[in-house]
């Protein structure tokens, strides 16, 4: 394991260790959450989807997860992310038992990058797990009360 996966697993997996597993997630969730506000900031001059499609290509181009694709609702309001290589699953696959969701900081930056970009406010759930056998993750992302 190269040193910048075993400084991230720290990151990401730190959080949980220490601060317990639910205020680790709200932790790294959050961060994620603000990371996706700031990048949907500096892209607000572009139409939403290609808001969305630089913020995901940035991701790949920094190895965060490869390919990213970003399926969406015809009628507005959902979205699917589904991405193959996601680095937050393969980095946590050691500490994962069960069918632990380990996908917060991504989980975060979906949901606060569509709050700049799109507005109001996103769930984003992990729909499929790497960690539970799949070939990719994918995350479903609809905007609350819809």
């Amino acid at each position: 394991m190269i040193v910048g996966t075993k400084v991230l697993a720290g990151l990401l997996h730190g959080a949980k260790k220490y601060l317990g597993e639910d205020a680790g997630a709200a932790f790294t969730y959050y961060e994620g959450f603000f990371a996706g506000q700031a990048a949907g900031e500096n892209l607000s001059q572009l139409d939403h989807a290609a808001a969305l499609t630089w913020i995901m290509r940035v991701l790949e181009a920094r190895g965060y997860g490869t390919p990213i694709e970003v399926l969406s609702d015809p009628n507005g309001g959902r979205y699917r992310f589904e991405v193959g290589h996601l680095i937050e699953c393969e980095v946590l696959s050691k500490y994962v038992t069960g069918r632990a969701k380990t996908s917060n900081f991504f989980r975060g930056m979906i949901a606060g990058a569509l709050s700049t970009i799109e507005g109001g406010e996103w769930e984003v759930e992990e729909v499929e797990r790497i960690n539970d056998g799949s070939d990719k993750c994918a995350f479903e992302a609809r905007r609350k009360g819809k």
